[in-house]
Order: structure tokens, then sequence, then C-alpha cells
């Protein structure tokens, strides 16, 4: 075998060595133990269950959290997280639920509370995850009946419940409609009289013999 042949076999098994190692698209490597780590569906069950009490977390930027976050959220993004001031904002005695966009920045975010003793955890795959397993419809995926039927009455009744909690954020705030006019009395119709008085006629004026053609010389 040449030369060229066995550095291009050891470049294909290289780029399948890369290929495997490499967690999937979309799926970002998790740094902490899995216990670190609940799914969306345990976390809807945390919050709507209310026994932990836990504090949750969005690690997004400001805007991200405006356009959508899960109701009840508190917003710091990451890159700010670490200062003394926001760190004082977090609770110790309550469990932190994390989450950002896909759980990358909420990874970090896990890092820097855990160092401070806080008693965090991180939703996996971030909101988009959260979307995909709580809120979308779950008739785009499953059934009502069947073996899939207790899944599809429980992620029916999650659904609901966070759809229906106020603050939300701007995506499912109802735009306000038109002002409304306040309807105005229009004044009565005046009276038409049943006999229209005719105006008198003028009585003729004389002729003033060679004067000025005017209204006031009828003869002119």
């Amino acid at each position: 075998m040449t030369t060229v042949k066995w550095m291009r076999l050891i470049r294909f098994f290289a780029v399948v060595f890369i290929f495997l190692s490499t967690p999937a698209w979309g799926a970002p490597a998790q740094t902490h133990p899995p216990e670190k780590y609940v799914s969306p569906i345990q976390a809807a069950d945390i919050l709507v269950q209310g026994k932990e009490r836990p504090f949750l977390l969005d690690v997004r930027n400001d805007w991200e959290y405006e356009d959508y976050h899960i109701p009840g959220a508190a917003n710091i993004p990451v890159q700010i997280l670490g200062k003394p001031e926001n760190l004082a904002r977090l609770p110790k005695s309550r469990k932190i639920v994390l989450y950002c966009r896909t759980g990358v920045r909420a990874d970090r975010a896990l890092s820097i509370l855990s160092a401070k003793g806080f008693d965090a955890v991180s939703i996996k795959g971030g909101i988009a995850s959260w979307w995909r397993d709580v809120i979308q419809p779950p008739s785009i995926t499953m059934a009502p009946f069947g073996k899939q039927g207790a899944d599809f009455r429980k992620r029916q009744g999650l659904r609901n419940y966070f759809l229906k909690m106020p603050g939300a954020g701007s995506a499912f705030a109802t735009p306000a409609g038109p002002p409304i006019k306040k309807a105005v009395k229009s004044a009565p119709p005046p009276k038409t009289p049943s006999r229209i008085a005719k105006p008198k006629a003028a009585s003729p004026q004389p002729c003033a013999v060679g004067g000025p053609p005017n209204l006031g010389n009828p003869c002119g």
C-alpha cells in the first residue's frame, strides 16, 4: 500500500473517531454529574407540584427573556451572574433550576453556582426542549388512547397549566385592540313647522327719475 493510501486511511479513521466522540447536534456536552440535570418534564413536575419551591432562573439575555420565558422565572444573564450583587439575589435554602436556550449557558451558570455552594440543576436541552416537550401540543407526536394515553393527558395538562399562567413574556401577550369610542348622544332634530309662512312681497317703490340704476332705483 502506497504512502498516499495510508494517509487517506488515517484521515478517514480520524474523522470517524471525531464524529463518534462528538455529542449529537443540538445536544451540548454535559460537563456535570447526571444528577445535576433534569428533563423538561421533570422540571415541569417540580414547578407544578410546588413541594420543593424551586427558584427558577433564566440565564439568557434580557431580550430573549422578554420574548418568552417559563412563567415565574427570574432573569440574570450568565455573563453577569458571578457578580456579588447578583449572587445575593439567589436563595441558598432553595434548589435553583437553571435554563438557557439549549443548555450551554446554563452549564456555565451551573459551574458558577456550584462553586459558590448553591444547590442548582439545569434543564436538559434548555428552553428549546421545554417548548418541544411541554408547550408543543401533544397531538403532534402522540395520541390520546392506547399506551400513549396517560402520557398524552399529562402533557396536555402541563401545557395548559403553563400557557394559562401569566407572565410568560411578550410572545403570549395579547395585543391591545383599537380604542373603543364612546357613543355620543346626538342632538334631537329641529322640529319642522307644520306650515311655513311665505315672506311678504315688498311694496313697489316709486321710480326715481334720473336716478342711478341701482338696487334702490327699481326703474333704473
